[in-house]
């Protein structure tokens, strides 16, 4: 049910985040667009570095609490994780206005500092509370609710930058109705975490102080795996890549690569979104159960999904991106995030990032397999792979710009899943779905060989879009089915999920 709530939202969400996207492209010069991705990147770096890995394992902790000692254990253990990040937060938050002038000068907020340290401030106290909400709605599966809540964000959030954009508020006014948009979300979803929690069943075990530490150790374990995980990621991600190019003065490419990383992630993110906040929880339970060939069962389900999904995605957004991007952000007046000079080159980073960050996530249940049993050796040796970002980025950014910083964010995390991949494989016995994603690669081969030269001799317009995307995906599902659809004992299994309009479902597959 949850893989349905999450499935029946995502286009709003999505249409409503694109929508957003060209807003402030569009509207933002390159100098404010720039200055906003600096703000957001250092919110996100303080964010990932006080968060101790500590919201990831509540999604693990928490059913297996509920499970065992009921409601009651839930409090206790939500308590305790709450008040050791809230007092990290407060100590950082404190340090940042005491030492206002030094991290202005350092981060290189200029004239506008005197704002955008209090916002951020303000956003990384509330945005700690919604990260613990979020993440025991998901630990119940509360995917209705935490969808709704990102489209209640999706809807207020734009609206607020509009308006705060139109009063030429610039970078600070986006960020301005960031905080408006959080405060209202932290109201509601602190309501709906605190529902679901009373919902949840008593139990007759009362966690004991023996109980009580063993927990405590399994769940420091379990965290300071994800926070390692957590820095690992860091290291390829937007925020590090805008701090390397502004150390190099790579100002405008600081605004190219966001818009190009963010276009691609846009797509992924809406294509990934019905697993999200549930795989963990999923392989928890049947971790529980003790049923290993549920776990084996459930990860190539979740990688079957995933390859008939990203696969012929990434196939089409490599095709179209030129035409996406001139038509969505391209405006050709000065000081523009994107114009026809640099068009080409967002166009080669797009496609680079896409092909690069769509296959990662293709091969990615089995490093949340790996977490979830505790091989965290295996764990730890595939992220470390991941660093090979670091020196990637030093190398390749202050010669190739905007196309080095691509191909430095897309492949150390493409190898450090490879790398997991592989260590599955060796300890949990997992098999890949060979055939299946052999049968996805020749339709979405099939839609790529019609397509290409239809866009290189069409002109670019809307028409050229609307009529090729339903055409690209009509070409697709033709072939797919052509070549049997999923198979039978797949179709059985989402038969079995109950999800409304499953056995529609099916007849379509």
């Amino acid at each position: 049910m949850a893989l349905f709530w999450n499935t029946f939202f995502f286009p709003v969400k999505t249409i409503i985040a694109v929508a957003t996207s060209i807003v402030l492209v569009r509207w933002l010069d390159v100098s404010a667009y720039a200055l906003l991705a600096i703000a957001n990147s250092v919110l996100a770096t303080i964010g990932l570095y006080s968060d101790l890995g500590i919201d990831r394992s509540l999604s693990k902790f928490v059913p297996e609490m509920e499970a065992v000692y009921g409601r009651r254990g839930v409090k206790r253990f939500v308590y305790g994780v709450s008040g050791l990040k809230l007092s990290l937060i407060a100590i950082i938050v404190l340090a940042l206005n005491i030492f206002n002038p030094f991290f202005s000068q350092l981060f290189q907020f200029g004239s506008d500092s005197s704002l955008l340290i209090p916002i951020i401030s303000a956003l990384l106290i509330l945005g700690t509370i919604s990260d613990i909400t979020i993440q025991i709605l998901y630990s119940y599966l509360e995917q209705r609710s935490t969808n709704l809540l990102d489209i209640l964000a999706a809807v207020v959030n734009p609206f607020l930058t509009v308006a705060f954009v139109l009063l030429g508020w610039g970078a600070v006014g986006v960020l301005f109705a960031l905080l408006i948009t959080t405060m209202l979300s932290v109201i509601v979803s602190t309501y709906l975490a605190v529902r679901a929690a009373m919902r949840g069943a008593h139990r007759e075990r009362v966690l004991s102080r023996d109980d009580a530490k063993g927990i405590a150790r399994r769940a420091l374990s379990y965290a300071g795996l994800v926070y390692f995980l957590n820095i690992s990621v860091y290291f390829y991600d937007l925020p590090f890549v805008v701090f390397v190019m502004a150390y190099y003065q790579q100002f405008a490419e600081i605004a190219l690569i966001t818009l190009t990383y963010k276009f691609a992630k846009q797509l992924l993110k809406a294509l990934v979104v019905p697993l999200t906040g549930i795989q963990t929880p999923l392989f928890a339970r049947i971790r529980a159960e003790h049923t290993k060939e549920a776990m084996k069962t459930a990860y190539s389900v979740l990688t079957k999904f995933l390859i008939f999904a990203l696969l012929p995605a990434a196939a089409g957004l490599c095709i179209m991106s030129g035409d996406l991007l001139q038509l969505l952000y391209m405006k050709n007046e000065p000081g523009s995030v994107l114009t026809s000079l640099t068009l080409p080159t967002a166009v080669t980073a797009t496609i680079i990032l896409t092909v690069l960050l769509f296959a990662e996530s293709l091969i990615s249940v089995a490093l949340t397999v790996l977490m979830v049993y505790e091989h965290n050796r295996s764990v730890i040796v595939s992220r470390l792979v991941s660093l090979l970002a670091i020196p990637s980025l030093f190398l390749l950014v202050p010669r190739f710009g905007v196309i080095g910083a691509a191909v430095a964010m897309g492949l150390a995390p493409v190898l450090s899943r490879f790398v997991s991949l592989l260590f599955a494989w060796r300890d949990m016995e997992l098999s890949f779905p060979w055939g299946f994603l052999f049968r996805v690669t020749i339709s979405s081969a099939v839609f790529t060989v019609v397509l290409v030269p239809l866009v290189w001799l069409l002109p670019t317009n809307y028409l050229e879009v609307a009529v090729l995307i339903p055409l690209g995906a009509l070409l697709f599902y033709v072939s797919f089915k052509a070549q049997g659809g999923f198979d039978a004992a797949d179709k059985e299994r989402v038969l079995s999920l109950r999800i409304p309009f499953g056995k529609s479902v099916v007849r379509f597959l």
